[in-house]
């Protein structure tokens, strides 16, 4: 990852783009395994408010950093305010805690408060009293904050005194229980009884202090004035002379940097700390064999030890990180991307992300390539609880086109047509593989001409499928419920998502899979030379296993489907217990239609178009299959009453075409014999009834249709033979396409005002 941030320094620089500050000292706070507390100190050295920090609060939070997981204003308690043990008796009574039984736990144990010691912050506070700098209203205030935090720890006791009637006062003026919980930490910890082992009271309580100043009604520690102001006076620290266990100190010596490949003072210790909040939202550093790793340490390989890198390089590669992935570049320079792996959280598949950067070589302006990626980012933090299956609703069908075009008309105007291939745009994947530690998942430099040749093809891919083909999806406009719309074409992002579920039992039901690399997928979207094409092909053969019974079952309702009354297709989306649509799962009828369009996607992308596949054997196949399914359908309108069965002649035998094209053909002519009779005779005497009359006219028109095409299947010599996955491909295709043509709204492709809610 060093080589990649190298190169967009270096190009950020030579672009004239400011660049954020950083320092090795300088972080974010954890939060996510801690239960974390804000407590506001006043300019008069009181406490004002104690409460639990607000997940809106945390974006702009800072911290400085000292070994030992030590972080100011940001304060890991060493220890609760009572010291109760794993058998007292009062944790009977704190299983659900409310705020009356801790405020009596409390009123009667306030002489049995534990000291609070705090030495280390005490130094970072007294480091920051050292602090000059031009802003001398920001710094007076930070330096305000430090006085009044070292006049209020200096007496361990007394410190733990005041926080405990902080406390009692937040539990009296509490209004919502799921509070009450993050309090209880503070007081007494959170007893912990896992199996096999003994019960234990864990303590990971984090105090985050803030200053409020005199006629201020909000904290003036963290936001970006204060937060520049901090990070310019630790860059104007003296560096340490000494080398202190893993503390952070720049050698003096003249050593030739890896990088820059001249005489330089090198790093000697850990590089700046890193993220990309939310979706890394643990900060991490952008060399691997990081010191907080112990096997690192242990080998001596860490840090700076295991590259020679100068001080000042080593900060200007994070700096070039931060600035591309800072909160105000998110959907310009970075997004998050799905990665198709899961996580278990409390009994749950969450899928998690990766960050996608974006990165080009010159002045982009208004040229954004993440926006090619997927539709924008959210600003919801991803891997929480929240982050569910969401069902796919398609906005418009020309999503992707018109983003396609947007930036197509950017590149040419901003790139002279001599520099296309002269010009890039470099694009990395990051992906967090622990707390802390990220690696680099992908990485690739496109020129500029390759990359708009790569979206102009994946453009084209929309046209990949058969011409009439269509997917009722809900409409409020139809008087059906449905309206008939051809598939979107995919942004990557989606694509990814496609592999991310294995249907069964005729795609009723769907389980979370582990989805191929993502670099797979973006290497075909790239046309990755020398790879994509055979990238296609796999991922053709991934694909099909996992869709084909959603294919199959959706197939063999749409071919039941009465189009005035589609309650057959309202009931293939997942219902609750109630009977109401359950969203917590994802909709088949969606799915039905991403699936398609990626499997039109591969097919074109290994040179596979409607022009030759829609002649070949395997297509034809399963045209007759969907043929022989309508007429089925209309022998049992007329002959059986409207009795149709489960499941019809076509469809029974579509999954053994799949695997021998010639047994199902041969079985499929023995066992149409009846309807192909009936299709022949078939008279209409004037009485019969309009469904009935329809079925029939229906029926001759399919005859005309299936005969020749079988006699054609009979001739043909690839039929004996196995199909692969592209065979396979187009038989679902041929399948799923209309016999007849359908109704004229299936024919046209649909447009804003006709697109599905």
């Amino acid at each position: 990852m060093l080589s990649e941030l190298y190169h967009i320094a270096k190009n950020l620089s030579h672009q004239g783009q400011e660049k954020r500050l950083v320092h090795a000292d300088f972080g974010e706070p954890g939060l996510s395994t801690n239960v974390n507390l804000r407590l506001l100190l006043g300019e008069d050295g009181k406490i004002v408010r104690l409460e639990p920090l607000q997940a809106t609060e945390a974006v702009s939070l800072w911290t400085l950093k000292k070994g030992g997981f030590r972080f100011f204003p940001a304060v890991r308690m060493p220890n609760p305010l009572l010291g109760l043990s794993a058998t007292d008796p009062a944790w009977k009574d704190l299983k659900k805690p409310t705020a009356q039984v801790l405020r009596s736990l409390l009123s009667s144990s306030k002489e049995k408060v534990q000291a609070v010691n705090l030495p280390l912050e005490r130094e970072q506070a007294t480091r920051m009293l050292k602090w000059e700098h031009d802003d001398k209203e920001a710094v007076c205030r930070i330096q305000a904050f430090a006085e009044q935090f070292l006049e209020l720890t200096k007496d361990p006791k007394a410190f733990a005194a005041t926080l405990a009637n902080s406390l009692e006062s937040a539990l009296i003026s509490v209004t919502d229980e799921k509070l009450v919980k993050p309090l209880q930490a503070l007081l007494c910890g959170v007893l912990k009884e896992p199996k096999n082992k003994p019960p234990e009271v864990e303590c990971k309580v984090q105090v985050i202090f803030d200053y409020l100043s005199k006629n201020e009604v909000a904290g003036c520690l963290y936001n970006p004035r204060s937060r520049r102001v901090v990070l310019e006076c630790l860059n104007a620290e003296e560096a340490p002379t000494t080398k202190k266990g893993k503390e952070h100190q720049v050698d003096d010596s003249a050593k030739e940097c890896a990088f820059e490949g001249r005489p330089m003072a090198l790093l000697n210790g850990p590089y700046p700390d890193w993220s990309a909040q939310p979706v890394i939202g643990k900060a991490f550093k952008p060399f691997s064999k990081f010191s907080n790793a112990l096997c690192n340490f242990r080998y001596h390989v860490a840090d700076s030890e295991g590259f020679t890198i100068g001080s000042d390089t080593a900060k200007e590669l994070v700096s070039a990180g931060c600035t591309i992935t800072s909160p105000e570049s998110r959907n310009k320079t970075w997004r998050s991307l799905r990665n198709g792996k899961f996580d278990m959280r409390n009994g749950k598949k969450i899928e998690t992300r990766d960050v996608l950067i974006a990165c080009p070589t010159f002045d982009w302006k208004e040229l954004v390539p993440v926006s090619i990626f997927g539709k924008p980012d959210s600003e919801k933090k991803y891997g929480d609880e929240s982050d569910e299956d969401e069902i796919y609703t398609p906005a418009t069908s020309q999503a992707f086109n018109q983003v396609a075009e947007t930036f197509i008309n950017a590149l040419v105007s901003v790139v002279p047509k001599s520099d296309l291939e002269r010009k890039y745009i470099r694009l990395l994947v990051l992906r967090a593989i622990s707390p802390g530690q990220v690696q680099l998942a992908y990485s690739a430099t496109p020129t500029c001409g390759h990359f708009g040749a790569a979206v102009q093809h994946w453009v084209a891919s929309e046209k990949n499928l058969p011409p009439r083909l269509a997917v009722p999806l809900p409409s409020k406009k139809a008087e059906s419920g449905f309206g008939w719309f051809a598939p979107n074409l995919l942004f990557p992002d989606d694509a990814i998502h496609v592999f991310s579920h294995q249907w069964m039992r005729g795609g009723t039901e769907s389980s979370r899979l582990q989805t191929p690399p993502v670099s797979a997928i973006l290497d075909v979207f790239l046309q990755r030379e020398g790879v994509w094409q055979d990238t296609a092909r796999q991922l053709l053969e991934t694909l099909l296993p996992r869709v084909e019974p959603l294919l199959i079952g959706a197939g063999n309702i749409l071919h039941r489907l009465d189009r005035e009354n589609a309650n057959a297709w309202r009931d293939f989306a997942p219902k609750t217990d109630a009977g109401q649509p359950d969203k917590s799962k994802p909709d088949p009828r969606y799915y039905l239609a991403k699936s398609l369009s990626l499997i039109g996607s591969l097919l074109h992308a290994i040179n596979s178009t409607p022009d030759h596949y829609m002649k070949e054997t395997a297509y034809l196949v399963g045209k007759l299959l969907a043929a022989m399914d309508e007429l089925h359908k209309c022998y049992c309108v007329s002959e059986r009453k409207g009795d149709i069965p489960p499941t019809l002649i076509g469809n029974g035998l579509l999954g053994r075409a799949a695997d021998s094209p010639e047994m199902a053909f041969d079985e499929l002519c023995e066992r149409s014999r009846i309807y192909l009779g009936w299709a022949r005779a078939a008279q209409l005497s004037g009485k019969e009834t309009e469904a009935v009359k329809i079925a029939v006219n229906s029926a001759r028109k399919l005859l005309r249709i299936v005969e020749p095409m079988a006699a054609e299947l009979h001739q043909s010599a690839t039929l004996k033979q196995p199909m692969n996955a592209e065979g396979k491909a187009h038989l679902f295709l041929g399948y799923l396409s209309p016999v007849l043509g359908g109704k004229k709204e299936a024919d046209e492709a649909p447009n804003e005002s006709t697109q599905p809610e």
